[in-house]
């Protein structure tokens, strides 16, 4: 045979080889892409339904704190709901009137103490919504801690909904900081009032004291201290509804920008079915010119391409994917699908 046939031969031969390597890096290709649009289906799903939970909690917060804003500065008292200011008003008034007429204000005394117990029954309500803030906003911070978790699981895919967790546990420790000043200042409050609660019991049970002028003055201070109070919590409260109703806000356009998932699935497949038929027309080749030719495979140009591609390969499972598909006998390898763990994640 002349030497340039032998020569067109054994390349045919490496063109053969390297076609057979082709196959075989594409058949770990198509594996790959197929495991990770199975692990985007299955972890965008929980976490869709995650982040749609989150959203809920974060209403439920929002209209509570919006609650407590609208009562910060008002009070219960009977069927009839007064601004904080207008019962100190009515308290100023009648320690006005009690130090001009003892008389009038023994009589008027006794209904300011029924009007502390209804305002320091309000107070210990709020001190009970605040606490429910805390259970709220625990179980917000852990919610977001399973979200970072699952986004980890997604990989690159979801890159951007650990940013949204990460943002939302920030929020969730201002709401938590917010939560521990209102109990100080509600705990200040509370103080105040069973101070002038006591003080007006003294009042109502003498008709007349040498330090009416002096408890007149304490009582006005304190109650200027509670209107005080009662506007600076509720300038915090609206802050933290406005902060909430933020995570809310976040949460729900997360949840519309997820809807791309749809679109990578489908690009996924596309990819998949385009690469299963660029395999096939290599393996057909291959089989109709060993048929026609009865030409073997060399490992010359295809043993560069597979030590080229393993060296370039630091993924663990699919190197070992590759080796396997290169090292094995004729036709496809067959690859069992896996479940992605949280052992399975290789840290770079």
């Amino acid at each position: 045979m002349p030497a340039d046939l032998l020569q067109a031969q054994a390349y045919l031969c490496d063109i053969l080889g390297l076609n057979d390597v082709q196959a075989r890096i594409l058949d770990v290709v198509i594996h790959e892409i197929s495991e990770v649009r199975s692990d985007i289906d299955v972890n965008f799903q929980d976490l869709s339904q995650r982040f749609t939970h989150l959203a809920r909690v974060s209403q439920d917060q929002t209209r509570m704190v919006q609650d407590l804003a609208g009562n910060a500065d008002t009070v219960q008292v009977a069927d009839e709901t007064l601004a904080v200011h207008d019962v100190v008003n009515t308290m100023g008034r009648a320690l006005s009137d009690f130090v001009e007429k003892i008389v009038f204000m023994s009589s008027r005394s006794v209904n300011m103490v029924y009007t502390l117990d209804d305002v320091l029954g309000e107070i210990s309500a709020v001190e009970r919504s605040i606490k429910s803030i805390d259970n709220i906003n625990a179980q917000t911070n852990m919610l977001a801690i399973n979200a970072k978790i699952e986004a980890v699981h997604a990989g690159d895919a979801g890159t951007g909904f650990g940013v949204v967790a990460d943002e939302i546990r920030e929020l969730a420790k201002n709401v938590n900081a917010l939560s521990s000043d209102l109990k100080k200042r509600i705990s200040t409050i509370s103080e105040g009032l069973h101070k002038g609660y006591d003080l007006l019991r003294e009042i109502a049970e003498v008709d007349t004291s040498g330090q009416n002028l002096l408890v007149h003055k304490s009582m006005t201070n304190m109650m200027r201290a509670l209107v005080d109070q009662s506007v600076s919590m509720k300038t915090m409260l609206e802050a933290s509804a406005e902060a909430t109703q933020t995570i809310t806000q976040d949460i729900s356009a997360a949840i519309v920008r997820m809807q791309f998932q749809d679109r990578a699935t489908q690009r996924l497949e596309t990819a998949v079915k385009g690469l299963g038929t660029l395999t096939a027309a290599l393996r057909r080749v291959d089989d109709e010119v060993q048929l026609n030719l009865n030409l073997a495979h060399t490992a010359g140009l295809g043993g560069e391409l597979s030590a080229a591609v393993l060296q370039q390969c630091t993924l663990g499972s699919v190197h070992d994917k590759l080796e396997t598909s290169l090292r094995s006998g004729p036709g496809p390898v067959v690859f069992k699908t896996t479940q992605l763990r949280d052992d399975d994640i290789e840290l770079f």
